[in-house]
């Protein structure tokens, strides 16, 4: 699960660019999750690697680090020196499906979750979503 989350800081480090047209958008600089997501998600119990979901904020948390973007979206907005590194957040809501883009004009930070279930979701554009290791992109609610 480490390797997972090493991975994941990874691609927020990169960013990944995107676009869409469908589902209701909102783009502000507040974060909003779907009720159905609201909650702390993890592969393995055991394991220390999470996504929690507030009605306000989105979070990551593993072993070395918990880092929530309302803050760094906040302090980024705060401080920024220019608006063109000032974080929008885009939001794709569903019943089934919530995409969340982070996006300072010079960088897309974007993650994807599909509901499965009640107490499962799918992290959609995870890296280990691919056939032989979906399973470590299904997450079970705690």
């Amino acid at each position: 699960m480490k390797k997972l989350f090493a991975i994941f800081l990874v691609v927020f480090a990169l960013g990944a660019c995107s676009s869409s047209d469908d589902g209701n958008n909102n783009s502000n600089s507040q974060i909003t999750p779907p009720a159905w997501i609201q909650g702390t998600w993890k592969v393995d119990p055991q394991d220390s690697g999470a996504f929690k979901f507030t009605n306000n904020d989105f979070c990551q948390i593993s072993s070395f680090q918990h880092y929530c973007w309302k803050s760094a979206i906040e302090t980024a907005n705060s401080t920024s020196p220019s608006e063109q590194y000032k974080l929008s957040v885009v939001q794709e809501i569903s019943d089934s499906r919530y995409l969340i883009i982070m996006d300072s004009g010079v960088q897309n930070i974007r993650l994807e979750f599909q509901k499965i279930s009640d107490n499962k979701i799918l992290w959609v554009n995870s890296p280990y979503n691919v056939d032989e290791l979906r399973e470590l992109a299904i997450y079970t609610k705690q």
